[in-house]
């Protein structure tokens, strides 16, 4: 009996991983669509910064590698919504706006993006980054994900989740 409890435990805790993992990524798919608008917007609108290391195939997700980093926006309620920590969003997010399934790759891709090529002296990158692209995307983001959770779950009486 002892072995099979055990056994149903460790498949039961892999199991609510994966469907952490998993919501984070479904959530994960729409918000890149914001993000990649927002970015899009506003290349049009004010034009592209320079990043060196950052093609412009992969601004979005340079965007929100700095986003994710934690080094202008406090994502602390972001982490903790999902459960998980902020590297481990942030290699979702790159597999999710990649399309790919390999964690190796996206590490690889994500790894060549250099937040050193920030420079937030530059009127272009700062406007671009912090007044605009990214202040939009936490601001909706939060909104409509970890705010309207908290709501729910202080009208609703329901606790929330305890993972072990």
């Amino acid at each position: 009996m002892e072995k099979g409890r055990n056994i149903m435990a460790t498949w039961a805790e892999i199991n609510v991983q994966h469907l952490i993992q998993d919501r984070c990524s479904n959530i994960f798919s729409k918000a890149l669509q914001i993000l990649d608008g927002l970015t899009s917007f506003y290349i049009e609108t004010i034009g592209i910064p320079v990043w060196p290391s950052v093609p412009t195939a992969h601004i979005t997700l340079f965007l929100l590698k700095l986003y994710l980093s934690n080094m202008l926006f406090d994502i602390s309620k972001l982490v903790t919504f999902f459960e998980l920590p902020s590297e481990n969003i942030l290699l979702i997010g790159t597999k999710t706006l990649l399309n790919m399934n390999s964690d190796n790759k996206a590490t690889d891709t994500l790894d060549k993006l250099l937040l050193s090529d920030i420079h937030m002296n530059d009127e272009l990158q700062n406007t671009f980054i912090r007044r605009e692209i990214l202040i939009n995307f936490d601001q909706i983001l939060c909104f409509t994900a970890v705010f309207t959770w908290q709501y729910y779950l202080k009208n609703s009486n329901t606790p929330p989740l305890q993972t072990t």
